[in-house]
């Protein structure tokens, strides 16, 4: 949905969209599905603006779960993106959003009493994307939740807060062991972004490189490879070797990511099979 071109059927005929007061923008994504609501929150995005806080705050003491949903998702990006004098969208950073402080706040306050998996999952990516370290503390309770959507949510917001954080690091750590592995892949990629050279973090890392998982094992090893983890070689070895004949990677995500990790740890250790496996036949 374009930001300048976006209308919505009124009483008075097609509006923009983005002319319509807050109340009334809020109103419409309340109407819509969950698929189509998330264009209407961009537009409160954009918006920035006090009367968009205040909304978002009235919207998460609602006694309504899909009102307290609707506000932690405006509240996590209020003011992310602005847009330019040619009318272009432009991303603006976390330390120059005025609400980012006060909409922390708000949003620790809501997962202290908090009790809906489907607004838990919207507050733990609020905080993910607002990236403060108080929330360290709230996401970590959530890392083992019984809702596998909330422990996934919780560990993209950790890894944007483990670059610096020890705890968020100890909470990615336990989540690659987690029944799911949907959370055991994006917690090892984070530990790959957060990029926190430990020992507990190789440990970790090297435990999932036989995970069940081909998307896991994947992640593992590029993190591994990252690192330049020389125990990782002969796995990753290996598991190019099976790739070859995978029948089940149709997006080529999985040998994106030993592609990856083939590169980078050939880089890192210099070991000859790996270095063979980089060289075209043409080279």
């Amino acid at each position: 949905m374009s930001w300048t071109d976006a209308t919505v059927s009124t009483e008075d005929g097609e509006v923009p969209l983005r002319t319509l007061p807050v109340a009334e923008l809020v109103s419409a994504a309340l109407a819509v599905d969950e698929d189509t609501r998330t264009e209407y929150t961009g537009f409160l995005h954009l918006r920035g603006d006090q009367e968009t806080f205040e909304a978002a705050r009235s919207l998460c003491g609602s006694a309504e779960p899909v009102r307290r949903e609707l506000g932690a998702y405006v509240l996590g990006q209020l003011g992310a993106v602005a847009l330019s004098a040619e009318g272009t969208i432009v991303a603006v950073p976390r330390d120059q959003r005025p609400f980012r402080a006060p909409a922390v706040t708000l949003l620790l306050d809501l997962a202290a009493t908090e009790t809906v998996d489907q607004v838990q999952q919207a507050i733990a990516t609020a905080l993910g994307h607002l990236a403060d370290p108080r929330a360290v503390e709230s996401l970590g309770r959530w890392h083992t939740h019984p809702e596998v959507m909330v422990r996934w949510a919780v560990s993209l917001a950790l890894t944007r807060l483990a670059a610096t954080d020890d705890d968020a690091v100890r909470y990615l750590v336990e989540l690659t062991t987690d029944p799911d592995p949907l959370v055991r892949d994006w917690s090892c990629c984070g530990l790959h972004q957060a990029g926190r050279d430990t020992p507990e973090v190789r440990r970790a890392l090297l435990a999932r490189i036989d995970d069940e998982d081909a998307v896991t094992r994947a992640e593992a090893m590029r993190a591994l490879a990252y690192f330049g983890e020389p125990r990782a070689v002969q796995p990753l070895l290996d598991a190019l070797d099976n790739a070859t004949n995978a029948t089940d990677d149709k997006t080529h995500e999985v040998a994106g990511l030993l592609e990856e990790a083939l590169s980078l740890l050939a880089d890192h250790t210099g070991d000859p099979r790996l270095i063979a496996r980089t060289t075209s036949p043409d080279d």
